[in-house]
């Protein structure tokens, strides 16, 4: 929310509370808190059409999904003047995707090996 009172155009948001069935109620009451404060709305950027709830049920029922993308609208634009701020908020839950169990763990990458551009 406070992030959101200062209208930052990119939010990352790590959750990192107990969620073991992905319901996301930390996330969704915060989301929540700002739409009643006025603070901006939320969609689903890859079809700004659909509410937001399917995204993150989406979410839940797709254990493969390592992240969520969600649009904010900024301000409360009651007129419809379409001249409202947007920003993007990228939302990353620590859980694993089940096609990654069982794999080794890698080896950290140098600092060489991110500035050099090349696939890992």
């Amino acid at each position: 929310v406070q992030l959101m009172q200062r209208r930052c155009s990119k939010i990352l948001l790590v959750l990192a509370a107990s969620d073991p069935h992905d319901d996301l109620g930390v996330l969704r009451s915060t989301m929540q808190v700002a739409t009643s404060r006025k603070l901006g709305s939320f969609y689903d950027p890859e079809d700004p059409r659909r509410d937001i709830e399917i995204l993150l049920d989406r979410f839940k029922c797709d254990k493969e999904m390592t992240f969520l993308h969600i649009g904010i609208v900024y301000g409360w634009d009651v007129l419809g003047t379409g001249k409202s701020p947007h920003g993007d908020l990228f939302v990353v839950k620590m859980r694993l995707p089940p096609s990654k169990r069982g794999q080794e763990v890698q080896p950290p990458l140098e600092e060489a090996e991110i500035r050099s551009g090349q696939p890992w």
